[in-house]
């Protein structure tokens, strides 16, 4: 399967990019930087947060900028799970909001599929 995250992650100062689905599941995990965190550490990560309270926190906001001191996460939510953007402050955030718009689509189309049958098309 081809990696969704290629055009995002080839953003100038992207480090990574993540998708959850509702309950808090790790679906895609592209690392670009050095400094991002393994899967392994993120999944551990995830499953002690409240996904629950998340996903209501996130029923009237459909993305947020989360700014540290070296660091920016970008938190999309979309129909069925959130998309994380790992980057540096000098990354330009129209582009990467840009380009999370366009993933949507290809992120809706993994929902329909499921198991093998999204590695091939049927007539």
């Amino acid at each position: 399967m081809k990696e969704i995250f290629t055009e995002l992650n080839s953003i100038e100062n992207v480090q990574g990019s993540l998708f959850f689905s509702i309950d808090g599941e790790l679906m895609i995990y592209e690392a670009v930087g050095e400094n991002i965190p393994s899967k392994e550490i993120i999944e551990e990560y995830s499953g002690s947060l409240e996904w629950e309270f998340i996903n209501n926190q996130f029923k009237e906001i459909n993305e947020a900028e989360l700014i540290f001191i070296k660091h920016r996460v970008y938190i999309r939510k979309v129909d069925h799970g959130f998309i994380l953007v790992l980057m540096t402050l000098e990354t330009p955030i129209e582009v990467v909001r840009l380009n999370t718009d366009l993933l949507i689509p290809e992120l809706d189309s993994l929902k329909k599929n499921k198991g093998f049958r999204r590695f091939f098309r049927f007539r």
